[in-house]
């Protein structure tokens, strides 16, 4: 899952993938993307 809000990530089970914006840049706790250049090349 790719979002940039931590509170979808609740339950889910597979690779949460954070979306890096600007009211979530102080949490460090998951995997971060910043581009979807970025998230291809993780997932592709």
């Amino acid at each position: 899952m790719i979002d940039d809000r931590i509170k979808n990530f609740v339950g889910f089970k597979g690779r949460p993938l954070l979306f890096t914006s600007p009211h979530n840049l102080l949490i460090t706790q998951y995997e971060r993307v910043n581009t979807w250049e970025e998230v291809a090349g993780l997932l592709l």
